[in-house]
C-alpha cells in the first residue's frame, strides 16, 4: 500500500495495531478461561477421588470400609466439621469437656492437627494389618 496522505497513514497502522492488540488480549483471555477451567476440573476429580477430611484415596477406602461415598457421607461427612466449630463458638468455655477445649484452642491456634489426617476408623492400619497376618502365618505354621 501506497498512501498519499499522512493523516491516512497514520489512521490505517493505528487501526492494525489496535486489531493485532484486541487479538493477543482476547487469546490472554481465553488462555485464562482455559487455565481456570482447568483447574476447576482437577478440583472436581480431587473431590471425587480422595477424602476431604482425612485424604485418603478412594481407592483405599473402596478396598478396607463400606466404600467412598459411604465414608464422606457417614464417618468423615465434612459438614459435621464445620458445625462441630459453630457449636464450639456457641458454647461457653467454661462448660468445655476435654476434647471441646482441646480442639477449641487448636481452632484458636488454625491448626488443623485434630482433624483425622490419614486416619478413618473404617480403614485398618496397613502396620497393623500386615502384624496380624504374620501372627496368623506364625500360629499355622508352629501347629
Amino acid at each position: 500500500f501506497f498512501f498519499n496522505d499522512t493523516a491516512t497513514t497514520e489512521i490505517y497502522t493505528e487501526q492494525i495495531v489496535g486489531s493485532v492488540r484486541c487479538v493477543q488480549e482476547t487469546g490472554i483471555i481465553i488462555d485464562k478461561f482455559g487455565s481456570r477451567k482447568d483447574l476447576l476440573h482437577e478440583k472436581e476429580q480431587d473431590i471425587l477421588r480422595v477424602c476431604f477430611i482425612c485424604g485418603i484415596n478412594r481407592d483405599k477406602l473402596e478396598r478396607s470400609s463400606d466404600g467412598f461415598f459411604k465414608h464422606i457421607k457417614k464417618d468423615h461427612y465434612m459438614w459435621n466439621y464445620l458445625f462441630y466449630q459453630a457449636y464450639l463458638m456457641k458454647k461457653q468455655s467454661t462448660e468445655y469437656n476435654g476434647t471441646e477445649s482441646y480442639v477449641s484452642e487448636k481452632i484458636k491456634k488454625s491448626d488443623i492437627s485434630w482433624f483425622p489426617l490419614k486416619r478413618a476408623l473404617s480403614v485398618k492400619d496397613e502396620a497393623e494389618e500386615e502384624s496380624q497376618k504374620l501372627d496368623l502365618l506364625n500360629s499355622v505354621t508352629s501347629n
